[in-house]
Order: structure tokens, then C-alpha cells, then sequence
């Protein structure tokens, strides 16, 4: 009596996948690495932010990340009143001016490690 190599395959795959199936189970390591990344997603997602300070810049450079479907937001180098550069997208709508004046949102997170963000607000005339 032959089997058919199909069906001799389709039993293999399915021992295989039942081993899989079990080690996951056993193996603590993975599931303490999926338990840590869902908190610290949600501990990101929940945390409050505030707008700390609103900056005047003066804008450097213009860059438009690749994408298929063009669909990144074009993103401008502004520097500071501090000397200090800051990369900061710039909403759909709103055209690039090189060299004017740009007022920019500094967003803080409320909880460590208090990831600082940029927002355009608009351009000062």
C-alpha cells in the first residue's frame, strides 16, 4: 500500500506545525516579549502630552520622504531660536517657502522618557 506524496507532505506540515504550535506554549521568553511590546505600546498610546513652548524658526530645507503612493508628509528643516535644528513635517496644504519665518509647536510627553515632538503652526509674516 503507497500513500500519495501529497498526502505524506500535508502530514509532515502538520506534525511541524503542531511542534511550533507547542513550543510557543512552553517557551516563556516569547510570550514575556509580546506581554512587554503591548504594555510599552500602550503605555505610549495613553501617554498625555502637552504643548510645552511655541518657538519662532527660520526654514533651512525641504525634504519629501520616498513612498509608493506619495502619500508622506513633506517634511521641512527648521532651525530655531536656540541654533538648534529640528525636522518638522509640515501639514497637507500648506506650501514650502524657503528661508521665511515658521512658528513651531514643541509637544512633551508628561511621562518619562518624555518624547519631544514638533508641530507647524504657521508662518510668521
Amino acid at each position: 500500500m503507497t500513500r500519495d506524496p501529497r498526502q505524506i507532505e500535508q502530514a509532515f506540515r502538520r506534525v511541524r506545525w503542531q511542534d511550533f504550535v507547542l513550543d510557543f506554549k512552553r517557551s516563556w521568553f516569547v510570550w514575556a516579549a509580546v506581554v512587554t511590546l503591548v504594555f510599552g505600546f500602550a503605555y505610549y498610546s495613553m501617554m498625555p502630552v502637552h504643548v510645552a513652548e511655541v518657538v519662532h524658526g527660520t526654514a533651512i530645507g525641504a525634504h519629501q520622504p520616498p513612498s509608493e503612493d506619495n502619500s508622506a508628509p513633506l517634511t521641512i528643516a527648521v532651525r530655531l531660536e536656540t541654533d538648534a535644528t529640528a525636522n518638522v513635517p509640515l501639514p497637507r496644504g500648506t506650501l514650502y517657502r524657503a528661508g521665511s519665518q515658521v512658528e513651531v509647536a514643541i509637544i512633551r510627553g508628561d511621562w518619562p522618557p518624555h518624547p519631544v515632538r514638533y508641530r507647524f503652526v504657521r508662518y510668521v509674516e
